[in-house]
């Protein structure tokens, strides 16, 4: 989160911010919250927009500038205003809406660059989405195919992306922004790859969600690794990072949300102290005192 975001109208400080909340149930209604859940407003929904939203509708926030959020609809949508009611515009007329957006992604090292990509076209833009165009991709990385797409944290040019096919090939990488893909598949099992996910300040570090689990790779690798221990073995539909927490965040399919530790984060052993009354039946609660400083 950012430490202020500003509109022209209003200005947030970091205690408004950890208390905003941005859901979106089936079909594309997205909701919101600025009081940590206790009352929510719908943010844009097909009722506003006039257009369909996918069972799952992506929305993304620009990781620069949080108070900027893309849509994506039959069209792609943009709020500067963190998403408040009547602040979002339709800043695309594609010719090829015969599907729904089925995600978007917005560059960390240059957030004016954003794709969008539907079932048959894959959309690029590179003026923060006031214009767009459609993007060739090689074979086998068509629209219908890819799963998904992960930038760099350290360089526009740079991307990865999944495919949801049973085969020898399932993740791409590109180092100049998509003219040429090389196959980084290796080891991977031959299996849906389903999201991939770069970690910031690794030696460029990316973790994969397949269908049976959850696996990585580095620069400093010479293959995938299974990165799936105490996870079940089930299909890992999304993966987000949490940076203070240094953990890695799994949505599943059907399995709940799953988290561990970022690859290189180590534990710490703690001593603790128990407080108050030491007899206690079982069921009853105890305060626990860690006897170590740690920041």
């Amino acid at each position: 989160m950012a430490n202020s975001v500003k509109s022209p109208k209003t200005k947030y400080n970091r205690s408004d911010i950890k208390s905003w909340i941005q859901f979106g149930i089936q079909n594309g209604y997205i909701n919101r919250s600025t009081d940590g859940g206790k009352n929510f407003e719908a943010s844009l929904n097909p009722d506003i927009a006039k257009e369909n939203g996918r069972w799952v509708t992506p929305f993304v926030f620009d990781p620069v500038n949080p108070s900027t959020m893309y849509a994506g609809f039959r069209n792609i949508w943009k709020s500067t205003n963190t998403g408040q009611p009547g602040t979002w515009v339709k800043i695309s007329d594609l010719s090829n809406i015969a599907s729904t957006m089925k995600f978007i992604t917005v560059s960390p090292a240059n957030p004016k660059i954003i794709i969008a990509m539907n079932d048959q076209v894959v959309y690029e833009s590179k003026d923060a989405g006031d214009t767009w165009s459609e993007k060739t991709m090689p074979a086998p990385l068509s629209a219908g195919a890819i799963t998904s797409w992960a930038f760099s944290h350290d360089d526009e040019n740079k991307a990865w992306v999944t495919i949801g096919d049973f085969g020898a090939t399932r993740v791409y990488k590109t180092t100049n922004g998509g003219t040429n893909w090389v196959d980084i598949s290796g080891n991977l099992p031959g299996i849906p790859a389903n999201v991939i996910i770069n970690e910031k300040n690794s030696p460029e570090r990316v973790y994969v969600g397949t269908d049976i689990g959850i696996y990585y790779r580095d620069s400093t690798t010479n293959s995938w690794i299974d990165y799936s221990t105490g996870l079940p073995n089930t299909i890992v539909r999304d993966l987000q990072i949490n940076y203070p927490a240094k953990t890695l965040l799994a949505g599943t399919y059907g399995r709940g949300l799953w988290k561990g530790n970022l690859v290189g984060c180590s534990g710490f052993t703690a001593t603790a102290s128990a407080l108050g009354v030491l007899s206690f039946c079982s069921g009853d609660s105890v305060e626990l005192k860690v006897n170590e400083t740690f920041s």
